[in-house]
């Protein structure tokens, strides 16, 4: 689809990400934040990215119980989040790479399977 050929520019998918969530009552909101923190910290807008990040801990943390049930992965997506990711965190570049990093294992683990083959393409960002 023509559409995602956009997304090569951070502004315009910022931009999709911010619309997309603007529709999500903040009480729904779960992925949208987690992706506005990594697309900041891609952006190297730190500070924003350190937001968004410390907002959807606070979103995964309250959401470990549905009701009475408990809801394993969120937990452990936490944990996660706080020994692997959040430990990164210490600098806008460090952030930027850490996102980066992210990117080029999933591409490798895609690249990994024959049908994707096409996401081979290298990541570079505009200064």
């Amino acid at each position: 689809m023509i559409e995602y050929r956009k997304f090569n520019d951070m502004n315009y998918a910022k931009k999709c990400l911010e619309q997309k969530a603007s529709g999500i009552p903040n009480n729904q909101r779960f992925w949208e934040v987690y992706d506005m923190a990594m697309i900041c910290f891609l952006m190297g807008n730190f500070e924003n990215g350190l937001n968004f990040f410390e907002k959807f801990l606070n979103i995964l943390k309250k959401s470990f119980y549905a009701g009475n049930v408990y809801i394993e992965w969120h937990e452990t997506f936490y944990n996660h989040c706080i020994y692997h990711i959040k430990p990164y965190l210490t600098s806008k570049k460090a952030a930027q790479k850490m996102v980066l990093d992210m990117i080029k294992r999933r591409r490798n683990y895609f690249n990994s399977k024959p049908s994707f083959k096409k996401m081979s393409k290298e990541i570079f960002l505009l200064s």
